[in-house]
């Protein structure tokens, strides 16, 4: 092997590794720096068909709830957990999930929102919502949804905002899902 052959070889490895790191760089810059998806009127924000929706979930200060169910179109059993330490829920709910799982399974952006408007303009927090297609799913969201006073519903995911079709008051039926909250359970 001739010397030229060997510098040669050595400065295109290194150039290899050189790139290799800095796009190395780069990419974890992009995923530890996202940029917000701005929504425009009409986007999807979450679209899951009503067969393939085997988990929902909410929760907020005072409960957690989980309706869950194995197969497709089949009703699911849900439990409600409370923070104040009342007795759990639990009971079984038709496969439409008492009439709300055709608007959680299509959510549909009125308008973008800034990040840092999401608190001030919408003060209420209405909960965490989580729709998954498995029992274990490690990629569905985790939607923070909050309530304008006007009542008008905004949902963030990761570093997104959008203002959204739903109403409030879908989420408050959800969570009441077993039937009325206990006395004395807070609100």
């Amino acid at each position: 092997m001739n010397a030229k052959f060997i510098a040669k070889s050595t400065f295109l490895l290194f150039l290899g590794l050189l790139l290799f790191l800095a796009g190395a760089l780069y990419g974890s810059w992009i995923v530890l720096n996202p940029k917000p998806f701005v929504y425009q009127p009409g986007d999807h924000l979450a679209e899951f068909g009503q067969e393939d929706t085997m988990v929902v979930a909410i929760s907020d200060e005072s409960l957690n709830l989980t309706a869950q169910r194995s197969v497709p179109n089949d009703p699911f059993s849900v439990l409600i957990t409370y923070s104040n330490g009342d007795a759990p829920r639990r009971c079984r709910v038709n496969p439409d999930l008492s009439g709300l799982l055709d608007s959680l399974t299509l959510i549909v952006a009125r308008k973008n929102v800034e990040l840092d408007l999401f608190q001030t303009d919408y003060p209420v927090f209405l909960g965490y919502l989580e729709l998954k297609k498995e029992a274990v799913d490690l990629f569905s969201p985790l939607y923070t949804l909050r309530r304008s006073p006007d009542g008008r519903v905004a949902l963030q995911t990761f570093t997104s905002v959008a203002e959204i079709e739903i109403p409030a008051e879908t989420f408050e039926r959800l969570k009441t899902l077993c039937g009325p909250r206990p006395p004395g359970a807070p609100r």
